[in-house]
């Protein structure tokens, strides 16, 4: 298996490792939380310690990706982001509002009063507010290729400007006050370029509906250099 390929699988690995740490053991343990709150007060610390211990150790993962980024090319995580957060949004609505219900009735309260209705609505509006921002970016995310390089901005910039004229491409570049765009209007490609550091940049390969897979595969292959 060549080097790609491992990254790439490297990637998924701790993707799904994220995905069940902030999708599945955070929540849950948040979950029995507020449980405890009920059957355990004294329990409520340990499972909130644990809950953001969890979620702390996340970040090893996600600095794996990052580092990885800058050895292949990889699809634009945001789907996978917004996936996991509707999961983790799931599981804390559901926990949420059945600790609610036991809370209204343990205090005295029931669902007609406003402090009740205020948070079952909260959290039935974000819930459709993270599926519609999923529905709506889910596709576009899925047109977006991204890698990190080891230059600055403006170093990278010239490197895919030089790429591209050597090929004989047509494009239209312009600085934007995140980086660079560089638009090859005929093959449907955009190509934006941005700063990390100082030291490093993003470049990340958006194609549009009819963009020619092939002319964006080969660019791809050609800025594997950077």
């Amino acid at each position: 298996m060549d080097s790609r390929a491992d990254s790439l699988c490297l990637i998924c690995k701790y993707q799904r490792m994220i995905e069940y740490g902030l999708g599945v053991v955070v929540p849950t343990t948040l979950a029995m939380m507020l449980f405890s709150y009920i059957v355990a007060p004294e329990l409520m610390p340990l499972f909130f310690a644990l809950s953001v211990t969890v979620a702390l150790t996340m970040i090893l993962p996600a600095q794996r990706i990052h580092a990885l980024n800058f050895q292949c090319w990889t699809k634009n995580p945001m789907t996978k982001s917004l996936i996991t957060s509707l999961i983790g949004m799931i599981y804390i609505t559901e926990a949420s509002i059945f600790s609610v219900a036991m809370l209204s009735v343990n205090a005295g309260m029931d669902p007609q009063q406003p402090l009740t209705f205020a948070v079952f609505a909260s959290l039935i509006m974000a819930l459709i507010g993270v599926l519609a921002w999923n529905d709506r970016y889910k596709k576009e995310a899925s047109n977006i290729d991204k890698r990190y390089v080891k230059m600055d901005a403006k170093a990278a910039q010239i490197r895919v400007h030089d790429m591209l004229t050597a090929k004989g491409r047509t494009f239209d570049e312009a600085n934007v006050s995140t980086g660079a765009k560089i638009g090859l209007q005929e093959q449907g490609l955009m190509i934006h370029i941005r700063p990390l550091s100082h030291l490093s940049s993003e470049i990340m390969l958006v194609r549009n509906d009819v963009a020619n897979r092939a002319v964006v595969e080969d660019i791809k292959q050609d800025l594997a250099f950077l």
